[in-house]
């Protein structure tokens, strides 16, 4: 695969820094990839991205909340104790819930990545950003209008 290619994708039109970091540029709601591509081969990182609910990451589950006042919230949760629960939700935002306030929390077996990349990106473009990932830090983030813009929703359900 193009890295720059990748770069440009991952910054833009596949939204991955929506939701991830790439040397120090993107959202801080999914895992920061900047090393992702030194453990991992063009191969694994092209089913992850296909397949993310294959291999749950504890922690990187799904998790929904209802509260006793109708409330809904969705994310990962990012700490839980006996009387409370931090969950950073899809739009990046941090929510302290007590315990006592919630009627239900559904934990679901699914990743909050999207899974319809398959449908979205091309072979050629998932070789790109496995590309990329690999050789991330030899290519920069791009600076591009669609890499600067602000997203009105982000990807990550």
């Amino acid at each position: 695969g193009d890295p720059a290619a990748g770069a440009k994708l991952f910054f833009g039109e596949a939204r991955c820094s929506d939701c991830h970091m790439m040397q120090g540029k993107g959202g801080f709601i999914g895992s920061d990839l900047s090393e992702f591509g030194s453990t991992h081969t063009a191969d694994e990182i092209r089913q992850i991205i296909l397949q993310p609910d294959k291999v749950l990451v504890p922690g990187w589950q799904l998790v929904r909340i209802v509260t006793h006042s109708g409330q809904h919230f969705s994310g990962l949760v990012r700490n839980e104790d006996n009387f409370s629960i931090a969950l950073l939700s899809e739009d990046g935002v941090f929510h302290l819930l007590m315990k006592s306030e919630i009627a239900r929390i559904t934990r679901e077996p699914r990743s909050i990545m999207p899974d319809d990349y398959g449908k979205k990106l091309s072979p050629r473009q998932l070789d790109d950003l496995a590309s990329y990932l690999i050789l991330g830090s030899a290519h920069k983030s791009p600076r591009t209008k669609s890499a600067d813009a602000s997203p009105s929703k982000s990807p990550c359900r």
